[in-house]
């Protein structure tokens, strides 16, 4: 009620707060945003601002029961978070089953877990690869690539020089770090993640995700505003 009162009384409304690990989480979220509405999957989100915080999961997890200030917030944190169980990217690229059956960590009803189980420039690492290791099953994505003058140069070829770890050794999650740039610039300029979540086998991720994500910004926002009223 207070929050409904809130919102009658105020036509300008504050922007929902949404902290997540760091930069890296914050191009992960507007990704997955923009791929879902390029999609077409319907929902509607509050006003939002998103807040890089540059802490870690764990401690970002402790926010809300330290201080419920962070109770009327969201919270974003990195797919690797979502386990105890830290998974490692080329561990999944050999065994995409890895990840079955994993516990979810216990969290608060304002905190959302990233899609998958791995940091944000392995979690993108993760579906390139797939997309250049496989090429011949993404010609229609590889061939309007090369048909974008944007995008031209971006041959499965030349990602696979530019992005792809050849030695088992150095395939870490560190490393891919280090090339984040490399990584997320060809998301970006590709809009790979729209091509790879409107595939009928990972629709349901996306769509389960952004369903999530819906849910708890509308109600944190509802708390948000019970509290200034």
């Amino acid at each position: 009620l207070k929050a409904d009162l809130f919102q009658e009384m105020n036509p300008v409304q504050p922007k929902l707060k949404v902290y997540c690990e760091d930069e890296e989480t914050r191009k992960i979220l507007n990704l997955l945003i923009s791929s879902a509405e390029e999609i077409g999957i319907e929902f509607k989100l509050p006003n939002f601002e998103i807040i890089p915080v540059y802490l870690g999961a764990n401690q970002l997890m402790k926010l809300p029961t330290s201080d419920s200030y962070f109770t009327s917030v969201v919270i974003i944190l990195d797919g690797d978070a979502k386990s105890n169980k830290k998974i490692k990217i080329a561990e999944l690229i050999a065994d995409k089953k890895i990840t079955n059956g994993l516990a979810v960590s216990n969290v608060t009803e304002n905190i959302i877990f990233a899609p998958g189980y791995l940091p944000p420039e392995s979690y993108l690492y993760y579906i390139i690869n797939e997309y250049v290791s496989n090429d011949i099953d993404f010609i229609d994505f590889w061939r309007s690539v090369e048909a974008n003058p944007d995008t031209t140069n971006m041959t499965s070829d030349k990602i696979h020089e530019q992005i792809i770890v050849t030695d088992p050794n150095r395939l870490t999650n560190d490393n891919l770090k280090s090339n984040s740039k490399a990584i997320f610039e060809f998301a970006y300029r590709t809009n790979i993640l729209t091509d790879y979540y409107s595939r009928d086998n990972n629709k349901s991720i996306l769509n389960d995700f952004i369903k999530s994500l819906e849910t708890k910004m509308n109600k944190t926002k509802k708390l948000m505003q019970s509290r200034r009223f």
